[in-house]
């Protein structure tokens, strides 16, 4: 047998499990993939520092739950639509409290995901045929599902969008926002106020000073509450409806966000959005068969939270949904010995492969 001797470019992995062509074989599930695949295991916030194995996880999550898996990535949310809007720039600048609107975000973004991927394949028709089941689900004529008929309204409300993809969907929602502050800015304040929320850089802020304290006042008491009101109960109740419409049958869904560490926003709108999402994945745990799961640095959630705390934040509240990946001595050797043999493996068997090739008889034309 020909003997195997690592040569200076051999490797047995790469740093990132996107570029590592061991992991799907050499895969050493140390407890938290069941974890994360229990529906019922709060802990939903994966925590580990750079190569702990995050994303190796949420990877073979995905492969064994492939057609009930979602992956949202940060960077495919048009995002940066947000953080370039000079509608919300001026009111956050005024003092108005955006959060609610991106808790509202990842509200419709999540619940519209996963009702997608519930409903695909049902029909070529999918939002009229899901409308139309939705509806008949919820037919009677008690309270509770007189309040479920109000949030299919919502749905209904955003028609054809409602398909369409995520980063459609995040700016037509931004858009919606935008149009609610300016108009209600004209009618209650004055066009010429209005006027203002469309002037860029210098020229915003040049005429936003001018503006008298009174005005200013108005303005961030009219904003917050146009923001803090906007479609609240409807997605509170569209959690409760995807809970009871997942609940009927046997599957189960994973919504894995992974890349939060990376720039895909300005850096204090991340920290929000990311403060954001974990509250919004807190409010999912109400849907039975249904799970966010949110791979973060330890030090990352470190800064979110040190960043967007108000006087009321408790951070001992998230301690419950904290993952944290630790390795040992014998996990690591384990890992080792796994990929090292795969290594020898696929040597042996390419040595094998070459020697099948040369002992083939050539074949010529008499």
């Amino acid at each position: 047998m020909e003997v195997f001797r690592f040569s200076k470019l051999q490797n047995i992995g790469a740093a990132g499990a996107e570029e590592d062509e061991f992991l799907s074989d050499c895969f050493v599930d140390n407890g938290y993939l069941s974890h994360l695949e229990d529906v019922a295991d709060r802990r939903l916030i994966l925590l580990g520092r750079t190569g702990s194995g995050k994303t190796a996880l949420l990877r073979m999550l995905s492969s064994k739950h492939t057609s009930h898996t979602i992956e949202i990535s940060p960077e495919n949310l048009a995002l940066t639509y947000v953080s370039n809007s000079n509608v919300l720039a001026f009111f956050a600048d005024l003092g108005v409290n955006l959060d609610p609107f991106f808790k509202l975000l990842w509200r419709h973004v999540i619940a519209v995901e996963i009702l997608s991927r519930h409903q695909k394949g049902r029909s070529a028709h999918q939002e009229k045929s899901l409308l139309t089941w939705l509806r008949s689900l919820f037919s009677g004529s008690n309270r509770k599902d007189a309040e479920m008929q109000n949030t299919i309204s919502y749905l209904d409300n955003w028609g054809s969008s409602f398909w369409r993809e995520t980063e459609f969907r995040v700016k037509e929602i931004t858009q919606k926002l935008e149009a609610d502050l300016t108009n209600t800015t004209e009618t209650r304040v004055g066009t010429e106020v209005a006027k203002l929320l469309s002037a860029r850089g210098s020229a915003s802020e040049a005429r936003r000073d001018s503006m008298s304290e009174k005005v200013k006042l108005e303005l961030r008491q009219l904003g917050q509450q146009v923001v803090s009101s906007a479609q609240v109960n409807d997605l509170s109740k569209l959690i409760e409806m995807l809970d009871q419409v997942l609940n009927i049958g046997a599957e189960k869904y994973y919504v894995l966000i992974d890349g939060l560490d990376e720039n895909w926003v300005e850096e204090t709108l991340r920290y929000r959005l990311i403060m954001a999402l974990l509250q919004t994945a807190k409010d999912f745990i109400r849907v039975r068969r249904a799970k966010i799961v949110v791979a973060l640095r330890r030090d990352l959630l470190e800064r979110v939270f040190k960043r967007t705390r108000d006087a009321g934040f408790q951070e001992e509240k998230y301690d419950s949904l904290l993952l944290p990946i630790r390795w040992d001595g014998n996990d690591l050797i384990e890992v080792l010995n796994k990929r090292i043999a795969r290594l020898v493996e696929r040597f042996h068997n390419n040595i094998s492969t070459s020697t099948q090739r040369r002992s083939r008889p050539s074949c010529r034309s008499t």
